[in-house]
C-alpha cells in the first residue's frame, strides 16, 4: 500500500489524544478534512494492509482511580498455558496478559497486570484468580510509579 498525504496526516493525528467521546473519528475526519466513513476505511485499509499495526488506547491507570497495580506472575504448567491465559485476560482487572519463557533462576511463565482501587482489592482479585486458574505459584510485582508512557512518531510534520 502506497501512502498518499491524507494517509500521512491522519497518522500522524491517529499519534495524538484521541477525543473521548461518543464518535471520536468525525473529529479526526475534520482535522484531515475527509468524511468520517473515509477514514474509518483508511485505518481498516492500513490495519489489512499491515501499515498500522493496531490502534489501541492507552490507560494512565492512576489518573483512572487504580491505586493498587500490580504485574502478578504465575507459575502454570505449560499444558495449561493457553487455557489460564484466556481465563486471566477475561477479567476486567487485567489490562495485559501474555507468556514468557522461564530461566533457570525465574520460574514464572504467564504474567498479568492487575490494576484496582486499593490494594485489598487488588489481593483479592489476585486470589479470585488464583482460584480460577490454579497456578503452582505465583506473586505480585507490584507498582510504585507510574512511567511515562511514548511511543515512536511518524508524519510529525503534517
Amino acid at each position: 500500500m502506497r501512502l498518499d498525504d491524507d494517509d500521512k496526516k491522519l497518522i500522524s493525528i491517529l499519534q495524538e489524544d484521541i477525543p473521548l467521546e461518543r464518535r471520536p473519528f468525525s473529529k479526526v475526519a475534520e482535522r484531515v478534512d475527509l468524511s468520517e466513513e473515509e477514514v474509518v476505511e483508511r485505518i481498516r485499509k492500513m490495519s489489512e494492509d499491515g501499515v498500522m499495526k493496531r490502534l489501541a488506547p492507552l490507560l494512565y491507570h492512576r489518573k483512572a482511580g487504580f491505586e493498587a497495580n500490580g504485574m502478578v506472575v504465575w507459575q502454570v504448567p505449560e499444558d495449561r498455558e493457553d487455557e489460564a491465559g484466556l481465563r486471566l485476560s477475561g477479567f476486567d482487572e487485567v489490562s495485559h496478559c501474555y507468556l514468557r519463557e522461564t530461566g533457570p533462576d525465574w520460574k514464572y511463565n504467564l504474567y498479568s497486570m492487575v490494576h484496582a482501587e486499593s490494594e485489598d482489592e487488588l489481593e483479592e482479585s489476585v486470589e479470585k484468580m488464583a482460584e480460577e486458574i490454579e497456578p503452582e505459584d505465583h506473586d505480585i510485582l507490584r507498582s510504585t510509579e507510574e512511567l511515562k508512557k511514548t511511543s515512536l512518531k511518524y508524519f510529525n510534520s503534517y
